[in-house]
C-alpha cells in the first residue's frame, strides 16, 4: 500500500512541476519584449518603436553610429545610424544628467531629441525617426 501512495505522491508532484513550467511559458515575455530591457547606467536606442525588436546600448558618448550594430535576439543585426525609433535614458544619478542625440555623426546638424536621465520614449516622432547617428552625455 505504501508504494501505491508513494507513486501517486511522485505523479502528483510531477504534474504540478509540469504545470509550473507551462504556465512560466505562457506568462514569459517573448524574445521581443525581452530586448527591450535597457542596462542600469546606459543609453539605449532600438530600431523599432516600444523599445522592441533589435537594440544598441552605450555607457557613454558615442560619435558615429555607422559603425554600430545592433542586435536582435534571433541574431540578426541592424545598423544604428538613421534607424533608431524608440530610446530610453536608464543613466545613473549623480551621473550626467541627459543624452543629446543628433542629425549626424560627430554631433554635427540639428539636435535630433534630448534624453533626461528616466526618460523612456517609445517612438521618436516624425520629425527625429530613423534620423540619429551621434549622442553625447552632458550635464544641464
Amino acid at each position: 500500500m505504501k508504494d501505491v501512495r508513494k507513486v501517486k505522491s511522485m505523479q502528483r508532484i510531477a504534474a504540478t512541476i509540469l504545470a509550473v513550467f507551462a504556465l512560466s511559458l505562457l506568462t514569459s515575455p517573448s524574445s521581443a519584449q525581452a530586448q527591450g530591457d535597457c542596462p542600469y547606467y546606459q543609453y539605449c536606442v532600438w530600431v523599432d518603436a516600444n523599445q522592441s525588436w533589435p537594440y544598441c546600448h552605450w555607457v557613454g558618448n558615442d560619435a558615429d553610429y555607422w559603425n554600430d550594430w545592433c542586435q536582435s535576439s534571433g541574431g540578426n543585426e541592424y545598423l544604428a545610424a538613421d534607424s533608431v525609433t524608440s530610446y530610453q535614458n536608464y543613466g545613473a544619478p549623480a551621473e550626467f544628467d541627459s543624452v543629446r542625440s543628433f542629425k549626424e555623426a560627430w554631433g554635427a546638424g540639428d539636435l535630433t531629441w534630448l534624453a533626461s536621465r528616466g526618460d523612456r520614449v517609445g517612438w521618436v516622432g516624425s520629425v527625429g525617426n530613423d534620423d540619429a547617428e551621434s549622442h553625447y552625455w552632458y550635464n544641464g
